[in-house]
Protein backbone atom coordinates (compact mmCIF):
# COMPACT_ATOMS: atom_id res chain seq x y z
CA UNK A 1 0.00 0.00 0.00
CA UNK A 2 1.79 3.17 -1.22
CA UNK A 3 1.84 6.06 1.28
CA UNK A 4 2.53 9.74 0.64
CA UNK A 5 4.41 11.39 3.53
CA UNK A 6 4.78 15.18 3.65
CA UNK A 7 6.59 17.03 6.43
CA UNK A 8 8.30 20.42 6.40
CA UNK A 9 11.18 19.07 8.49
CA UNK A 10 13.32 17.05 6.08
CA UNK A 11 14.78 14.89 8.86
CA UNK A 12 11.31 13.91 10.10
CA UNK A 13 9.98 13.30 6.58
CA UNK A 14 13.01 11.17 5.64
CA UNK A 15 12.83 9.22 8.92
CA UNK A 16 9.15 8.45 8.34
CA UNK A 17 9.95 7.53 4.76
CA UNK A 18 12.58 5.06 6.01
CA UNK A 19 10.11 3.62 8.51
CA UNK A 20 7.65 2.80 5.72
CA UNK A 21 10.43 1.78 3.31
CA UNK A 22 9.71 1.22 -0.37
CA UNK A 23 6.03 1.96 0.20
CA UNK A 24 6.74 5.64 0.91
CA UNK A 25 6.84 8.69 -1.33
CA UNK A 26 8.27 11.72 0.55
CA UNK A 27 7.54 15.44 0.09
CA UNK A 28 8.43 18.53 2.14
CA UNK A 29 5.46 20.87 1.57
CA UNK A 30 1.78 20.71 0.69
CA UNK A 31 2.31 21.95 -2.90
CA UNK A 32 4.93 19.19 -3.42
CA UNK A 33 2.58 16.61 -1.91
CA UNK A 34 -0.23 17.78 -4.20
CA UNK A 35 2.00 17.40 -7.26
CA UNK A 36 3.02 13.87 -6.19
CA UNK A 37 -0.60 12.84 -5.53
CA UNK A 38 -1.61 14.22 -8.92
CA UNK A 39 1.09 12.23 -10.76
CA UNK A 40 1.12 8.98 -8.80
CA UNK A 41 -2.25 7.29 -8.97
CA UNK A 42 -1.05 4.31 -6.91
CA UNK A 43 -0.90 6.25 -3.64
CA UNK A 44 -3.53 4.92 -1.23
CA UNK A 45 -2.82 6.87 1.98
CA UNK A 46 -1.55 10.38 2.77
CA UNK A 47 0.20 11.57 5.92
CA UNK A 48 0.59 15.35 6.26
CA UNK A 49 2.40 17.50 8.84
CA UNK A 50 0.02 20.10 10.28
CA UNK A 51 2.63 22.87 10.29
CA UNK A 52 4.53 22.33 7.04
CA UNK A 53 4.62 24.96 4.27
CA UNK A 54 1.28 25.28 2.48
CA UNK A 55 -0.91 24.13 5.37
CA UNK A 56 -2.15 27.68 5.94
CA UNK A 57 -3.63 27.77 2.41
CA UNK A 58 -7.27 26.67 2.81
CA UNK A 59 -7.84 26.62 -0.95
CA UNK A 60 -4.90 24.26 -1.53
CA UNK A 61 -5.98 22.04 1.37
CA UNK A 62 -9.48 21.78 -0.14
CA UNK A 63 -7.98 20.91 -3.54
CA UNK A 64 -5.75 18.28 -1.95
CA UNK A 65 -8.68 16.71 -0.10
CA UNK A 66 -10.78 16.68 -3.28
CA UNK A 67 -7.94 15.05 -5.23
CA UNK A 68 -7.41 12.44 -2.51
CA UNK A 69 -10.99 11.27 -2.94
CA UNK A 70 -11.65 8.24 -0.73
CA UNK A 71 -8.02 7.81 0.32
CA UNK A 72 -7.39 8.28 4.06
CA UNK A 73 -5.59 11.59 4.69
CA UNK A 74 -4.04 11.82 8.15
CA UNK A 75 -2.55 14.81 9.95
CA UNK A 76 0.39 14.61 12.33
CA UNK A 77 1.83 17.13 14.79
CA UNK A 78 4.01 17.37 17.87
CA UNK A 79 1.17 19.10 19.70
CA UNK A 80 -2.30 20.40 18.91
CA UNK A 81 -5.04 22.45 20.49
CA UNK A 82 -8.76 21.76 20.47
CA UNK A 83 -9.49 24.29 17.74
CA UNK A 84 -6.94 22.62 15.44
CA UNK A 85 -8.49 19.21 16.03
CA UNK A 86 -11.97 20.58 15.29
CA UNK A 87 -10.60 22.28 12.16
CA UNK A 88 -9.07 18.98 11.02
CA UNK A 89 -12.34 17.13 11.56
CA UNK A 90 -14.26 19.81 9.63
CA UNK A 91 -11.80 19.56 6.73
CA UNK A 92 -12.41 15.81 6.50
CA UNK A 93 -9.04 14.47 7.64
CA UNK A 94 -9.20 10.83 8.68
CA UNK A 95 -7.05 11.11 11.82
CA UNK A 96 -4.78 13.35 13.85
CA UNK A 97 -1.66 11.48 14.99
CA UNK A 98 0.83 12.79 17.57
CA UNK A 99 4.49 12.64 16.51
CA UNK A 100 5.30 11.59 20.06
CA UNK A 101 4.20 8.00 19.35
CA UNK A 102 6.91 5.35 19.25
CA UNK A 103 7.76 3.92 15.82
CA UNK A 104 5.71 0.71 16.21
CA UNK A 105 2.75 2.62 17.70
CA UNK A 106 2.86 5.16 14.86
CA UNK A 107 2.90 2.39 12.24
CA UNK A 108 0.04 0.69 14.07
CA UNK A 109 -1.99 3.89 14.12
CA UNK A 110 -1.52 4.43 10.39
CA UNK A 111 -2.46 0.83 9.60
CA UNK A 112 -5.51 1.09 11.87
CA UNK A 113 -6.77 4.16 10.00
CA UNK A 114 -5.98 2.52 6.64
CA UNK A 115 -8.16 -0.43 7.59
CA UNK A 116 -11.00 1.59 9.12
CA UNK A 117 -10.79 4.52 6.65
CA UNK A 118 -11.80 6.79 9.53
CA UNK A 119 -10.68 7.30 13.10
CA UNK A 120 -13.03 4.68 14.48
CA UNK A 121 -10.43 3.37 16.93
CA UNK A 122 -9.85 6.74 18.56
CA UNK A 123 -7.10 8.33 16.49
CA UNK A 124 -8.68 11.79 16.69
CA UNK A 125 -9.62 14.12 19.53
CA UNK A 126 -9.97 11.42 22.18
CA UNK A 127 -6.48 10.09 21.38
CA UNK A 128 -4.92 13.55 21.51
CA UNK A 129 -6.90 14.78 24.53
CA UNK A 130 -4.20 14.21 27.17
CA UNK A 131 -1.73 16.28 25.16
CA UNK A 132 -4.09 19.03 24.01
CA UNK A 133 -3.67 22.59 25.21
CA UNK A 134 -7.08 24.19 25.63
CA UNK A 135 -6.99 27.40 23.60
CA UNK A 136 -9.17 29.04 26.25
CA UNK A 137 -6.30 28.83 28.76
CA UNK A 138 -4.88 32.00 27.15
CA UNK A 139 -7.17 35.01 27.37
CA UNK A 140 -7.97 37.08 24.24
CA UNK A 141 -5.73 39.87 25.61
CA UNK A 142 -2.87 37.39 26.18
CA UNK A 143 -3.27 36.14 22.61
CA UNK A 144 -3.06 39.76 21.42
CA UNK A 145 0.11 40.31 23.46
CA UNK A 146 1.81 37.14 22.21
CA UNK A 147 0.97 38.01 18.58
CA UNK A 148 2.49 41.46 19.08
CA UNK A 149 5.50 39.91 20.81
CA UNK A 150 6.03 37.80 17.69
CA UNK A 151 6.71 41.02 15.76
CA UNK A 152 9.85 41.60 17.83
CA UNK A 153 8.75 44.97 19.17
CA UNK A 154 9.39 46.45 22.62
CA UNK A 155 7.03 46.42 25.61
CA UNK A 156 6.46 50.13 25.09
CA UNK A 157 5.44 49.57 21.45
CA UNK A 158 3.19 46.65 22.43
CA UNK A 159 1.56 48.86 25.08
CA UNK A 160 0.91 51.62 22.53
CA UNK A 161 -0.68 49.25 20.01
CA UNK A 162 -2.72 47.37 22.63
CA UNK A 163 -3.68 50.65 24.33
CA UNK A 164 -2.51 49.52 27.76
CA UNK A 165 0.30 50.64 30.05
CA UNK A 166 3.81 49.13 29.80
CA UNK A 167 3.27 47.79 33.34
CA UNK A 168 0.19 45.90 32.11
CA UNK A 169 2.27 44.39 29.29
CA UNK A 170 4.88 43.28 31.83
CA UNK A 171 2.14 41.71 33.93
CA UNK A 172 0.77 39.80 30.93
CA UNK A 173 4.25 38.60 30.00
CA UNK A 174 4.80 37.34 33.54
CA UNK A 175 1.54 35.36 33.36
CA UNK A 176 2.44 34.06 29.89
CA UNK A 177 5.82 32.83 31.17
CA UNK A 178 4.00 30.73 33.76
CA UNK A 179 1.31 29.42 31.37
CA UNK A 180 3.64 28.62 28.47
CA UNK A 181 6.67 27.50 30.47
CA UNK A 182 9.22 29.84 28.88
CA UNK A 183 11.41 32.57 30.34
CA UNK A 184 12.54 34.56 27.28
CA UNK A 185 10.56 36.58 24.75
CA UNK A 186 11.67 34.29 21.93
CA UNK A 187 10.87 31.26 24.05
CA UNK A 188 7.34 32.53 24.66
CA UNK A 189 6.73 32.91 20.93
CA UNK A 190 8.19 29.47 20.17
CA UNK A 191 6.06 27.82 22.88
CA UNK A 192 2.93 29.65 21.68
CA UNK A 193 3.53 28.36 18.14
CA UNK A 194 4.34 24.82 19.31
CA UNK A 195 1.19 24.68 21.44
CA UNK A 196 -1.00 25.96 18.62
CA UNK A 197 -2.00 29.32 20.10
CA UNK A 198 -0.54 31.30 17.19
CA UNK A 199 0.66 30.53 13.69
CA UNK A 200 4.39 30.49 12.96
Amino acid sequence: MKILIADGHHVVADALGSMFGALASVSYSLPEAYAVLEKQGRIETCLLDLRMPGMNDDRLISQFMALSGRRPVMLMAGSANLSEIKWAEAKGFSAFLPKTLSGPAFLGAVRDVQINRQADAGWFGSFMAPKVQDVDSLSPRELDIINLLKLGITNKEIAAIAEVSPETVKSHLKTLRTKLGANTRTGLVVKAIEQGYIRG
